[in-house]
Parts: C-alpha cells; sequence; structure tokens
C-alpha cells in the first residue's frame, strides 16, 4: 500500500511533467510548417513526438 506522502511526491511529479509537456507542445505549436518539417516533425506528430520521443515517427511518415 502506498503512503500519503508518496502519492503526493508523484501526483507532484506529474503535474509537473504534464506543464512541460503542455509548454513544449504550445512551442512548437508556434512554428511555421517548413520550421516544424525542418526537426522532422509535422503538426500532426508533434504531441506524440513530445510524449514519446522521435522513435514513432516513422509511423506516420
Amino acid at each position: 500500500m502506498f503512503s500519503i506522502p508518496t502519492i503526493i511526491v508523484n501526483l507532484w511529479a506529474f503535474c509537473k511533467t504534464e506543464v512541460s509537456i503542455y509548454k513544449t507542445i504550445n512551442t512548437l505549436r508556434a512554428f511555421s510548417d517548413r520550421e516544424l518539417e525542418d526537426l522532422g516533425l509535422s503538426r500532426f506528430t508533434l504531441q506524440d513526438a513530445v510524449r514519446n520521443g522521435r522513435k514513432n515517427q516513422e509511423l506516420f511518415r
């Protein structure tokens, strides 16, 4: 069984990670399609690339 402090620490870490992902995705959404293409990304794959890295990019090409 988990203790309350452990649950709170894990929840805090999860929230920090989600905020970081949200900020990164919003930053990338501000890029032009050309800039995203130069990075090997597309608007369709932004969230997957930020959350999982570029390992899944080949599935969408």
